[in-house]
């Protein structure tokens, strides 16, 4: 039997020591995914960041657009989601996704006409405001000037001279020869 009991302890030591180093091969594994994963987090916050920043950019130079071609009102209101957006922008290093997007998920679940009524409300201003620019730029290119334009009913044919008409002669037309 001490054969047996010494194979058994050899194995035990054996899958203990294996386990230990499968462990701490786990281990640096688990270390070395995360920070992997971190960084890659890391690189697609700041890219994130630099888009809202972008986004954050054009709304402010919209409200400044808005405000010159007369419509305070929608330059103050496009301000303001703007400046929302760069405080947004801003604390997102603090942001835990997980937990915002479970926030959102909670509210949604409890209030959904709340929710879908502000989404309702904020594609009707959207759509509002699109539509009122564009038809403020249609206005603004009817009083522009238009350049000068032939007349559809005037034939291109060429005109008879005053001695022409009182002598009654049909016109010729001119043909030019190329020299090719």
């Amino acid at each position: 039997m001490p054969t047996k009991a010494s194979i058994e302890r050899t194995a035990n030591e054996v899958f203990e020591t294996v386990e230990d180093q499968v462990g701490r091969f786990a281990g640096k594994a688990y270390e070395t995914g995360r920070a992997q994963a971190e960084a890659v987090v890391d690189e697609q916050r700041n890219a994130f960041k630099n888009f809202c920043m972008t986004i954050v950019r054009a709304l402010r130079r919209g409200g400044d657009e808005l405000r010159d071609e007369g419509y305070a009102t929608v330059a103050g209101m496009v301000d303001d989601v703007a400046t929302k957006a760069e405080e947004m922008t801003t604390n997102v290093d603090d942001l835990d996704m997980r937990s915002a997007t479970q926030r959102v998920e909670d509210f949604v679940r409890e209030k959904p006409l709340v929710a879908y009524g502000a989404l309702a409300i904020a594609g009707f201003l959207v759509a509002n405001t699109l539509q009122s620019a564009a038809q403020h730029r249609q206005q603004r290119n009817i009083a522009a000037p238009r350049p000068a334009s032939p007349r559809p009913s005037q034939s291109r044919a060429p005109r008879q001279t005053a001695s022409a008409k009182r002598a009654g002669t049909p016109t010729r037309r001119r043909t030019t020869k190329s020299t090719a």
